[in-house]
């Protein structure tokens, strides 16, 4: 469940149920109706049930909103709500349910926090304060934590559509594939600093700079 991407969040979202189609159409016989409300119905008592069904209801509007290959001023206002509606959900959410029952850390991270306290510890001179403390108190509490770009962005989709169109026709790719490209040139320049070298791809992009400078 760490390091979770956009996609990964949207399989826990959407739930795969099966339903048969109608016997006019007898090669699409299966059809995946996605729902996680039943999943987590009745999994904690009231009133925090009702929270969390509303809370995943108000995430299914929005993720169904920000998905639609085709907007509309109508749409767009709905939208608006469904942002405002899910920021007031996700509060509440905070507020009730997640003040009313105590979440720590997972056992493997508790254990994987205590050994790199280990060996930082390890690493300290022998007069250092750390020497000689304990490593690990028990595991940490953890809160579900708004102060993240993902859940600050959610606001601007609505605009962002306006301006540039809906979300399907655009990507950030072209990003990752720039800043994974930088990474390895950067990484290919440390590897042949020390023998003077340098590798054809951090050469690359000067030359490219140069002949652009010259057209």
């Amino acid at each position: 469940m760490k390091r979770l991407a956009a996609r990964d969040f949207e399989d826990l979202l959407q739930v795969s149920t099966i339903k048969l189609l109608s016997l006019f159409f007898p090669l699409y016989d299966l059809m995946h109706l996605q729902c996680a409300l039943p999943v987590f119905d009745r999994l904690l008592p009231e009133p925090h049930n009702t929270i969390v069904l509303d809370l995943l209801f108000d995430l299914a509007a929005w993720h169904g909103y920000a998905k639609l290959h085709m907007h509309t001023e109508d749409t767009l206002g709905f939208f608006d709500t469904a942002t405002a509606v899910l920021g007031q959900m996700v509060r509440k959410f905070i507020r009730a349910t997640c003040e009313y029952y105590y979440t720590t850390e997972l056992p493997q991270e508790y254990a994987a926090r205590g050994r790199r306290d280990a060996a930082l510890a390890s690493k300290q001179p022998a007069s250092s304060n750390l020497k000689g403390k304990a490593i690990s108190s028990g595991p940490k509490r953890k809160t579900l934590n708004l102060s993240t770009y993902k859940y600050h962005a959610l606001g601007d989709y609505p605009n962002t559509i306006r301006q540039f169109g809906t979300t399907d026709n655009y990507t950030t790719q072209p990003v990752r594939v720039y800043y994974f490209h930088h990474s390895f040139t950067n990484f290919a320049y440390r590897e042949n600093y020390s023998t003077g070298a340098r590798s054809d791809g951090s050469r690359r992009p000067q030359k490219v700079r140069k002949i652009r400078s010259q057209v």
